[in-house]
């Protein structure tokens, strides 16, 4: 109880709710944080892999070749995002083992 002159106040209600609001919040963060990891992670290797498949194609005729060239041009512009990406994605990984 907390006087303030005439009235007294229970604080002890609001005081446990706000003591336990970080840890609902770090429980929340905790079941949040492997998701989206996973997410991330099988973003980056579904783009990896369809480039993969993409670049396996056999050249039979100058359409192809074309394709496949673009297809080579596209991975070249996107290699350093996604490179990124993934490391983004290990740093995340190695600071969740640290803790």
């Amino acid at each position: 109880m907390t006087g303030i002159g005439l009235l007294q106040l229970d604080s002890k209600k609001i005081r446990t709710s706000l003591l336990n609001t970080p840890r609902t919040f770090i429980n929340e963060i905790e079941a949040m944080v492997p998701v989206e990891m996973r997410k991330r992670t099988d973003d980056c290797k579904s783009e990896l892999q369809q480039n993969i498949n993409n670049l396996k194609k056999k050249v039979e005729n100058v359409e192809d070749f074309v394709q496949q060239k673009n297809h080579l041009d596209h991975a070249s512009e996107i290699f350093q995002n996604l490179r990124d990406r993934v490391d983004l994605v290990n740093q995340y990984y190695n600071c969740l083992a640290e803790f």
